[in-house]
């Protein structure tokens, strides 16, 4: 038009004509000057388009020239494609997070024109490989049925979909509907385990471990593990048997790892790990398996206490060679029942170190053996440690000193434990001191040769020679308040209480009758004294009178005579023994809630004065008396202590702060619930209240040390466990102190 521009209102169409069969076209007589020849698309075969995209060309044209070569192409519009895809699940459906697979080969196909398939006449359309998303498309397609076809699957793939896919095209229809998944057969797995032993071998004890994480990892592009374009393949979480199985692997090397986040807390692997393999076509490797250990420690050192101060100082050495035990107490947390489990022993290294590794969480008990300590030295520490393990922890506080005997005060026998009667079943059965058995065994006395024991309904008499039993009066099976002149008619409380003697009678506190008995030695018959509300301690002074206490809060004076009861002093007492012109009691002091109770050691004289001599150190109802000290349990529950008499001071005799059962000395030795104490002043006899025993416990005898150059410890000796005093084993009179003597054929 005038304005010289195409587009615009002012265009002039100068012709148009029809394409000839052939497709051909032509404009003649045309005038100089510049035209657009343009195609109009809506008059184009069905299903057909511009195949370039343009349907116009501009063109100058000058006086008598032929112009040729403007040529427009058209083509078919129907699309066939979509993607091919890694199915990880196997399910057949695409989910979030499926990759696509490249370089799968596609095939497209139609059946020719008898329109039938798997005639002669079917034709190849094309062939194309998916791109490295997996997408694919056929396009320029005729209206018409289709057959897609996946020609050859990948190595070690196979189908989850189907590998041919009918697609009806319509006209100007682009069906992108055609996937196809495709999974891998290849696969990984075989087991987690708790590798207790450490050994790399899973043994028939050692079980699986359930929730772990495990993942298949390949090296992706740079070929190299470890990179960021590392791919994860495939991952699974082990079952309750600690089994695992990683599906859908296609051959690859793979790197096969478990999740350090998923095993246990305090757990690490025991072998190899990673694990790298290589998958073959279709290969199910179930080798890959890895153990687990427990990561815990206990440990530290065993030094020579120069300054036997039990401290370790700058410069002490170490000791190599020591024995040390381990012990795991097991769920009850109570040293030999069932369910412990002893460890290998290790020993000391040359430097005192040593070290249990590899532990689970648990309750622990560690010793060192004394017996393995170099020669003429003895303990300036406890003999073991309890220690309470948590997952992965590392405790290094298990340090044990020794010091030669020359530094040391030497105490022979003291705090050695050993069992006097009982099996440990909870039972009343009469027999020797293997076969006897204690219910409840609670307040003890000895009389003569013998120790008489309040158990739950019955007092029973034990042999201090043999550790056999009877029944002095009572019944095994039965509880009550009963009196009777017949023995056997007798009911005792179902609660133990206190014990004491005249030496002719028992008197006891029976808490659960709220009644001080008193019981003949000879016969077992047995009468009421007197009522009181939840009596329990009970002593005969030197003024001849029975004091009797209770938890209500009052100290009463009893006349053995009359039975007449007066208020002596208002003081709580559940544990009570006379001493020459006083008493000493355990004090209950206050409670708080949930029964967690305080007590001390009073004096009271028997003019109704009381003191303390003990603070909060004991608890309720054990104390007996022997020379110089008190014995009563440790508030643990667990611990004889020895409280001296004149200031307070107290020591530990043996047991532990938890529960358990061992005969041994000092430390090494382990009670469960101390609920009766007893003296004939060469040794101590313990109601061990829940191992269902009476102990017997040896009370010290101080021996001078031959030198003692440093502050003095002390330290116990085994019985039977032979020392030299003095003496260097030269053929000499040498007059000096400990090895720096000699004798020559010494003799009676």
């Amino acid at each position: 038009g005038p304005d010289a521009s195409f587009g615009t209102a002012d265009d002039v169409t100068v012709a148009s004509t029809i394409a000839g069969a052939d497709g051909s076209y032509a404009f003649a007589n045309v005038a100089p000057g510049t035209y657009r020849v343009h195609l109009d698309e809506t008059t184009a075969p069905a299903g057909m388009g511009v195949a370039n995209g343009a349907n116009a060309s501009d063109v100058p044209v000058a006086a008598g020239q032929a112009v040729s070569g403007l040529d427009f192409a058209v083509r078919y519009t129907g699309v066939v494609g979509d993607r091919v895809w890694h199915d990880l699940d196997s399910d057949g459906a695409q989910d979030q997070g499926e990759p696509g697979l490249g370089g799968v080969s596609i095939t497209l196909s139609r059946a020719g024109a008898d329109g039938v398939w798997e005639t002669e006449d079917d034709e190849v359309v094309g062939t194309t490989a998916s791109a490295a998303d997996g997408s694919y498309e056929f396009a320029v397609l005729p209206p018409g049925t289709y057959r897609v076809s996946v020609a050859s699957l990948p190595l070690g793939s196979i189908a989850s979909t189907g590998t041919v896919v009918s697609a009806t095209v319509a006209l100007d229809q682009v069906a992108d509907t055609v996937d196809f998944g495709l999974r891998y057969t290849g696969e990984i797995g075989d087991l987690v385990w708790l590798d207790k032993d450490v050994d790399g071998v899973r043994d028939a004890a050692e079980s699986g471990v359930a929730g772990t994480s495990v993942s298949a990892v390949t090296a992706g592009a740079d070929a190299t593990f470890g990179t960021a374009d590392d791919v994860v393949e495939g991952t699974a979480e082990t079952d309750a048997d600690g089994a695992y199985l990683i599906s859908n692997l296609r051959p690859a090397t793979y790197r096969v790892s478990i999740d350090g986040l998923s095993i246990p807390v305090g757990t690490a692997a025991s072998t190899t790990h990673p694990v790298e393999t290589v998958l073959d076509p279709h290969e199910v490797d179930e080798s890959v398996d890895f153990g687990v250990r427990w990561t815990g420690s206990i440990g530290d050192r065993v030094w020579l206490d120069h300054d036997a101060d039990g401290q370790q100082d700058a410069g002490e050495p170490g000791i190599g060679g020591v024995q040390m035990t381990l012990v795991d107490l097991g769920a009850d947390g109570i040293l030999d029942t069932g369910d412990d489990v002893p460890y290998s022993d290790v020993y000391t290294a040359a430097d005192g170190s040593y070290a249990f590794t590899s532990l689970p969480p648990a309750k622990y008990r560690v010793v060192s053996v004394l017996s393995t300590a170099p020669p003429r030295t003895g303990r300036t520490t406890a003999s073991n440690f309890v220690i309470q393990l948590g997952a992965g922890e590392a405790k290094t506080t298990a340090d044990f000193g020794f010091a030669w005997w020359e530094w040391l005060t030497l105490t022979i026998g003291e705090g050695n434990v050993t069992t006097l009667s009982g099996n440990g079943t909870n039972a009343t059965v009469n027999g020797n001191a293997t076969t006897s058995s204690f219910r409840t065994p609670g307040g003890s006395v000895v009389v003569g040769q013998f120790l008489y024991v309040l158990t739950a309904g019955s007092i029973r008499r034990v042999s201090l020679t043999t550790g056999g039993t009877i029944i002095l009066a009572g019944d095994a099976t039965a509880t009550g308040c009963v009196d009777s002149s017949t023995a056997t008619s007798v009911r005792f409380g179902a609660t133990p209480g206190q014990m004491t003697t005249d030496g002719t009678h028992l008197y006891v506190g029976d808490y659960a009758c709220s009644t001080v008995r008193k019981v003949s030695i000879a016969t077992g018959a047995t009468s009421t004294v007197t009522s009181m509300s939840s009596a329990f301690g009970v002593a005969i002074a030197s003024d001849g009178y029975l004091y009797a206490g209770s938890y209500n809060g009052q100290l009463y004076r009893v006349n053995l005579a009359t039975g007449a009861k007066t208020a002596f002093t208002a003081t709580s007492v559940v544990g009570l023994v006379a001493d020459g012109t006083a008493l000493f009691a355990i004090n209950q002091q206050s409670c708080a809630w949930g029964g967690v109770c305080t007590h001390r050691i009073v004096r009271i004289g028997l003019d109704g004065a009381v003191s303390t001599l003990a603070g909060d150190i004991v608890d309720a109802g054990v104390l007996a008396s022997a020379g110089d000290y008190l014995y009563a349990r440790h508030r643990s529950a667990h611990q004889l202590i020895r409280v001296k008499k004149s200031d307070g001071s107290w020591a530990v005799v043996a047991g532990t702060t938890s529960a358990g059962y061992a005969d041994g000395v000092g430390t090494d030795a382990w009670f469960n619930a101390i609920n009766g104490i007893a003296s004939d002043s060469k040794a101590l006899y313990v109601s061990d209240h829940s191992n269902h025993r009476i102990r017997k416990v040896a009370i010290s005898t101080s021996l001078p040390s031959a030198q003692s150059p440093h502050e003095s410890a002390t330290v116990a000796l085994e019985p039977g466990q032979v020392t030299t005093v003095a003496g260097n084993g030269s053929a000499a009179n040498v007059n000096a102190t400990g090895v720096s003597a000699s004798f020559k054929s010494p003799g009676g």
